[in-house]
C-alpha cells in the first residue's frame, strides 16, 4: 500500500492542478475588480471633497446681513400704479432680490440654475430694470391684478428678466441666462 501512495498523490496532483489554476485566476480577477472598485470609490471621494470645498467657498462668500442692511439703509420702497392695481417693491422684497442675484450682496444660496445681475449694475439699475419690465407688461398687470401670484417677463438693456408678483408685491426678479 505504501508503494501506491506516490502514485495516488501524483493522480490527485494532476486532478487538483487545474482547480488550483482556476482558483488562482479567480483570485486575480477578484483583486483586479477590487482595485477598480477602490479607484472608483476614491474618485467619488475626491469628487465629494471638491463639491464640499465649493460649498465651503460659497458659505465664506456669503454676504452678512449687515452689508445688506447698509446697502438698503437709504433706499425707499416704491409703488407702481397700473390701472386700479398698485404694485409694491418694499425693502423686504428688494432685499430678497438683491441677496439672491446681486453679486456683491449675494447670500450664497443657489438654485438649479443660479443667475446674477451684471457686474456693472447698481441697485438703482436693478430698480430701473424692474420698472422697465413692469411697464412692458402694463396690459397683463391691469388684467391679472394684484390678488394673485404670477410671473411676467421682459427685457431691459438687452437682458431678459423674470419678475414675480405675489399679491401686489414684487417678490421676485432675476435675469435669465444668456443663450
Amino acid at each position: 500500500m505504501s508503494q501506491m501512495l506516490p502514485e495516488m498523490f501524483e493522480a490527485l496532483a494532476q486532478e487538483a492542478a487545474p482547480a488550483i489554476e482556476d482558483a488562482a485566476e479567480a483570485d486575480a480577477r477578484f483583486l483586479e475588480q477590487t482595485a477598480a472598485n477602490e479607484d472608483t470609490a476614491l474618485a467619488r471621494i475626491a469628487d465629494n471633497e471638491k463639491n464640499l470645498a465649493g460649498k465651503a467657498d460659497a458659505i465664506r462668500a456669503r454676504t452678512s446681513d449687515d452689508e445688506l442692511v447698509n446697502a438698503l439703509r437709504d433706499w425707499q420702497s416704491e409703488r407702481y400704479q397700473f390701472g386700479n392695481g398698485q404694485y409694491l417693491l418694499d425693502k423686504g422684497d428688494f432685499g430678497h432680490i438683491l441677496s439672491r442675484h446681486f453679486p456683491g450682496l449675494w447670500d450664497g444660496s443657489t438654485k438649479a440654475e443660479q443667475t446674477f445681475f451684471g457686474r456693472g449694475m447698481s441697485p438703482q439699475d436693478v430698480q430701473d430694470a424692474i420698472r422697465g419690465v413692469l411697464t412692458q407688461n402694463r396690459d397683463t398687470l391691469i388684467s391679472r391684478g394684484t390678488n394673485s401670484i404670477y410671473q411676467i417677463s421682459g427685457s431691459y438693456d438687452g437682458q431678459s428678466y423674470v419678475l414675480g408678483i405675489s399679491n401686489g408685491h414684487i417678490s421676485q426678479f432675476y435675469p435669465l441666462p444668456r443663450s
